[in-house]
């Protein structure tokens, strides 16, 4: 594994935070926190899912549009 050289990728959002002023950046980032902390927000969830029932882990995420999918490790 060390060896191999992996890489994970995923979306990013460099090209948005490289057009933005460090003001503007600072108030996204406030207004965020501030959504988080207000005793009225929740995330849906649209599902809990086994990591290796990940095929239908993905199916919900496609159909369902009522909140997100989580996977669920049991140690």
């Amino acid at each position: 594994m060390i060896f191999k050289n992996p890489t994970i990728k995923g979306f990013g959002i460099d090209a948005w935070i490289n057009s933005k002023s460090n003001t503007e950046i600072k108030d996204t980032w406030n207004k965020i926190i501030q959504q988080l902390f207000d005793p009225g927000f929740r995330m849906d969830v649209a599902g809990k899912f086994p990591l290796e029932k990940y095929r239908e882990a993905i199916l919900e995420n496609k159909r369902s549009k009522n909140g997100k999918v989580l996977f669920w490790m049991n140690h």
